[in-house]
């Protein structure tokens, strides 16, 4: 009698656990999308981590060319989330007509760009009227565009090719190009793969410290709003597990994108892992805004007000969040 007492207890404890809203969400399926890139880390932790998993998400992290690429999937919804530069949110925000907004400032990216070139450029004056490799759209056009206005220099006196990262280092070898410019790890790689044949012209300094940014697709928070706070609070979590634990962090990172650990821990020195959402992530994406300006790219104005989607990360850690919107 007691036993059975007990049970009846436990299975009215159990529907008004359920009828209160404490059960246990259902697992989701969802796809995130980045380059190949230590400063994407946040989303490799996440998955070798089993941080998505202990949030009841089956995650599948893809790879792209770059972290820009994989923008556009969001589009059409291929993807939930991806991690990508500051350019690259604003052409898919006003290609999708609002689809794709931004959720978060990632990463910042320290001393993480440069030009490299075939030794055979002497200096950065012989770099003029030379064959340059710029993956465009990405955090590569960005700094080449700054590297320009540094400079004074006009991009019509150089013949720039567009190359997608990864092909980099092959192109120079083959003398397709004289130089590129990127970001790690491929700055580093095309040093060491190509065993003297190539050299850092520029390398990027605390003047240049571009952003990696998280975009989702609107349409899908809105009609997921739990799995998205779901996903933001796994990123925030791998985020914590990074600085906490930056060399489990590293080699995590060096397992998934099956790379060197070593180079893996040198690059992670160049980068500070920070979801968040402030002055400077704005500083940042205006940056970008006033580049497409300025060289006629931006297809129209951008509706910040849209664009930015700070809610997800307001409601997880609002001490994160704190901006003023551009008034242009």
């Amino acid at each position: 009698m007691i036993a059975r007492r007990l049970a009846l207890v436990c299975a009215a404890l159990s529907i008004l656990a359920w009828s209160s809203g404490s059960a246990p969400a259902q697992r989701a399926s969802l796809t995130i999308a980045t380059g190949v890139d230590p400063g994407f880390a946040i989303f490799y932790v996440g998955d070798k981590a089993g941080i998505f998993a202990k949030h009841n998400l089956d995650v599948k992290v893809i790879t792209g060319a770059s972290g820009s690429a994989t923008v556009p999937l969001l589009i059409s919804n291929e993807v939930q989330a991806a991690m990508g530069g500051e350019v690259a949110g604003i052409n898919n925000f006003n290609a999708s007509n609002g689809k794709v907004v931004l959720i978060a400032e990632a990463s910042l990216l320290k001393r993480y760009y440069g030009l490299v070139s075939a030794v055979s450029v002497q200096s950065i004056d012989q770099l003029k009227g030379k064959r340059v490799g710029v993956a465009r759209g990405t955090g590569s056009d960005i700094f080449w565009f700054e590297f320009l206005k540094a400079k004074n220099w006009n991009e019509s006196e150089f013949k720039v090719i567009n190359v997608e990262a990864p092909e980099m280092v092959a192109a120079l070898e083959r003398n397709d190009i004289d130089a590129y410019s990127a970001w790690e790890p491929w700055v580093t790689r095309g040093v060491m793969g190509l065993r003297g044949k190539a050299k850092v012209l520029v390398e990027s300094d605390e003047k240049f410290s571009p952003r990696n940014m998280i975009y989702m697709n609107k349409e899908w928070i809105e009609k997921n709003p739990a799995i998205a706070k779901r996903l933001i609070e796994a990123l925030l979590e791998s985020n914590d597990y990074i600085v906490a634990n930056p060399k489990q962090a590293a080699a995590q990172t060096a397992e998934f994108l099956k790379i060197d650990r070593e180079l893996t821990e040198q690059l992670f020195d160049k980068v500070d892992f920070k979801i968040k959402f402030d002055a400077q992530t704005i500083q940042g994406a205006k940056s970008a805004h006033d580049q497409l300006k300025a060289q006629g790219k931006l297809t129209k104005p951008l509706d910040w007000q849209n664009y930015v989607h700070s809610d997800l990360l307001k409601s997880v850690r609002p001490e994160r969040v704190s901006y003023t919107l551009p008034k242009d």
